[in-house]
């Protein structure tokens, strides 16, 4: 909010003395003319993220696809922190072959530029962004493989 007074110049608050009236509250500038301006602020546009999450599922799903191979899919879908150090314990656990996990290693690499490139951020950055959403976009491919399933 700002107030005009009466030769509409802008106020963003009240003067505490103005032309030697004191004291100079809202009903006194109301009586000399002066208008009280509700101020729009124009809200931001909500960020655009599509093109980020599309980014973010494909990197996500090569993942999720070396899981469904070798059967690891809920605890995949169990894991409390994503790091990679947990997503490598769990490749031991399961018997990821070196060749598949290379594969997804290589394959994850490019996603991830690509990703960046998307966000502007570093990878670090963009993969703190990344795993805070991982538990929904495997829950995505879960639902999706389900519906693919019953067809």
């Amino acid at each position: 909010m700002y107030w005009l007074d009466e030769l509409k110049n802008k106020h963003h608050s009240l003067p505490r003395i103005w032309k030697g009236i004191t004291p100079f509250n809202a009903s006194r500038a109301i009586e000399l003319g002066w208008e009280a301006v509700e101020e729009e602020i124009p809200q931001p546009a909500p960020e655009d993220t599509a093109e980020r999450d599309a980014a973010e599922l494909s990197l996500v799903s090569i993942i999720f696809d070396l899981a469904v191979r070798y059967d690891a899919v809920n605890e995949l879908s169990r894991l409390e922190s994503v790091t990679i150090p947990s997503l490598l314990g769990l490749s031991d656990r399961y018997g990821v072959s070196q060749g598949d996990l290379q594969k997804a290693e290589t394959t994850i690499l490019i996603l991830a530029r690509h990703l960046e490139a998307i966000t502007g951020l570093s990878w670090a950055d963009t993969w703190d962004g990344l795993k805070n959403r991982f538990p929904v976009y495997v829950a995505e491919l879960i639902n999706n493989k389900g519906a693919s399933d019953n067809e």
